[in-house]
């Protein structure tokens, strides 16, 4: 009776063990932080049962094979061969776009090193092996475009930073396009709106947020009025970022006929639930002639001034006069919860990747493989544009290997705007080396923030930089929730990542490359602006924490790489 009783202790023990070893054995082969891998195989081995489960759901990347199967294929570029020139040449091109010949890709204002579009040139290099594919496989793949531009024929004080893009990306920059900076949802839902109602072929929307609030109503009405003019609509969302408003726009979407596709969406059969990974990129394609990109979802949040402009109050007059006068009301009642962001319009041949990435993301939701005609690649402008693709699913973290290199080849001014900083230690040490050298290097975090425990676990980091000659400001509400790298003056990095753990390394995330001293200018001007009324941290005001703050902020920097 006595062996039977200690058999049936041992048997309960090894039945309880083997998923916490289980849990620790697939932690140490598949995770490559050490800090992340120290912390799931002692939370296996420690709380074999809870640990497992917590494991399960926060830690395991279940969608890594499939996401792999549908990746775009990345060589947009020929091998042996040379660059044709575009349909129109000849002549030096004005900012303005459209207008003038497209010869000249890069704007820049000294006159020096201007680019003009060869009618042939040398042969592209293969891109790297190892790089996720960006287009399509088979007959699906789309000819080189006219416009890709290698680095050997950029001018020389752009052309380390553009190949840094490119040994990540595989893919080099394509030049003609037209950006425009939007501030807020007063300047950018009247231009995405307008998009919207002149739209007559297609229509792409993917959003990580979209509200069911009156913002959110009126960009349905009018994707609505689309689908009934026959033109596609597909509109994107996140499977979690649609819970975080009720009741839930994809819902109504449906009933007004539009096709909504979730992605990974929640389900208790078969068992799916992870709030990381998820697709946290922000596009809207009209027609393959307009796009728009960057940080900002679809809210009445982003609606920050008032009185209410003009042109916002024009498109929710169009949706109908009792929602128009809702509308007015609820947007002033919603100002007191405002945040500020910064969307881009773009035009030019850019487009044909924002494209081709929102038919993969579809294609992964959906299984419908989505087929628009190409882009035209005529010039729109004089901006050099590089995509750059991000999320679990890729081994190298392509948007921290840029911003890593491009801060190393930064030699006169690193500027950083974001919502959300929670560095690892290789963007420490990078922004770090930049200040050393000499590089002016300022961070502007919001004062006011959505979510306190992160900025109480920033606040733990702020050492690192104050003490080797980092400017950090700290800018007064409304919160800022807009994302910015700027360097030097012509290179600016944008679009949906933040500088967190979450955009680095578990959520999919998209930005651009913009190569344009006067897009760039006017991104520093706003930056300017906004420091000049933000407050400078200063080693006084670390020193001048509490201790109960200082225990506080360690605490919570513990756990930021789950932030």
């Amino acid at each position: 009776m006595e062996i039977f009783d200690l058999t049936r202790y041992w048997l309960f023990w090894l039945v309880i063990a083997l998923p916490g070893l289980g849990g620790a054995v697939h932690a140490l082969l598949n995770k490559r932080e050490p800090a992340s891998m120290a912390i799931w195989v002692v939370l296996c081995l420690v709380l074999p049962v809870l640990g497992v489960l917590l494991y399960a759901f926060l830690g395991v990347n279940r969608i890594h094979r499939r996401a792999s199967k549908l990746m775009l294929r990345s060589q947009r570029g020929q091998g042996p061969g040379t660059i044709s020139a575009p349909a129109s040449s000849g002549g030096s091109a004005s900012s303005g776009g459209p207008g003038g010949s497209a010869d000249r890709l890069y704007h820049n204002d000294d006159g020096e090193d201007k680019i003009h579009y060869p009618q042939t040139g040398p042969a592209l290099p293969p891109a790297p092996a190892g790089r996720r594919p960006l287009v399509l496989d088979g007959p699906h793949r789309p000819p080189p475009l006219p416009m890709e531009v290698p680095a050997a024929l950029l001018p020389s004080k752009i052309r380390t930073m553009a190949r840094i893009g490119y040994s990540v990306m595989g893919m080099p920059l394509l030049g003609g396009n037209r950006v425009k900076a939007l501030y807020n949802g007063n300047q950018a839902y009247p231009d995405m709106l307008e998009a919207i109602n002149q739209a007559r072929e297609r229509i792409y929307l993917g959003t990580y947020i979209f509200d069911n609030d009156v913002i959110g109503k009126t960009f349905v009405l009018a994707l609505a009025r689309a689908k009934m003019r026959g033109v596609e609509v597909k509109v994107h969302l996140d499977g979690i970022g649609t819970l975080l408003t009720f009741p839930r726009i994809d819902k109504l979407l449906k009933a007004q006929g539009v096709d909504v596709a979730r992605f990974i969406p929640p389900r208790l059969l078969p068992p799916q639930f992870s709030i990381n990974m998820r697709n946290h990129r922000k596009l809207l394609l009209v027609d393959g002639k307009v796009g728009f990109t960057g940080g900002m979802n679809i809210s009445s949040s982003h609606i920050t001034d008032q009185p209410v402009p003009r042109r916002l109050r024009e498109r929710l007059g169009q949706a109908g006069s009792n929602l128009s006068r809702l509308s007015l009301n609820l947007l002033k009642f919603s100002s007191d919860n405002s945040m500020q962001d910064i969307h881009f319009r773009i035009e030019g041949p850019i487009l044909e990747d924002f494209q081709l990435i929102f038919a993969r993301e579809w294609q992964f939701s959906t299984g419908e493989l989505l087929e628009p005609p190409p882009v035209s690649p005529e010039p729109k402008g004089p901006s050099l544009c590089r995509t750059i693709l991000d999320g679990p699913d890729d081994f190298l973290e392509r948007f921290h290997s840029t911003i890593l290199g491009a801060i190393s080849a930064a030699r006169h001014t690193v500027r950083i705007m974001t919502p959300y900083f929670l560095p690892p230690r290789q963007l420490i040490t990078a922004l770090q080396s930049a200040a050393m050298r000499g590089v002016q290097v300022e961070i502007i975090l919001p004062a006011v923030a959505d979510h306190p425990f992160v900025s109480w676990a920033t606040n733990n980091v702020l050492w690192d930089f104050i003490d080797r000659g980092v400017h950090i400001h700290y800018q007064p509400g409304p919160f800022n929730h807009s994302k910015l790298l700027l360097i030097d003056g012509y290179y600016a990095h944008v679009g949906s990542a933040n500088l967190d753990p979450r955009s680095l390394r578990l959520h999919f995330e998209l930005t651009t490359e913009i190569f344009d001293s006067r897009v760039c200018g006017e991104l520093e001007r706003h930056f300017d602006a906004i420091k000049a009324r933000s407050r400078e941290y200063t080693r006084a005001d670390l020193e001048a924490r509490s201790l109960p703050g200082r225990l506080r902020d360690a605490f919570f920097w513990l756990f930021s790489p789950y932030m």
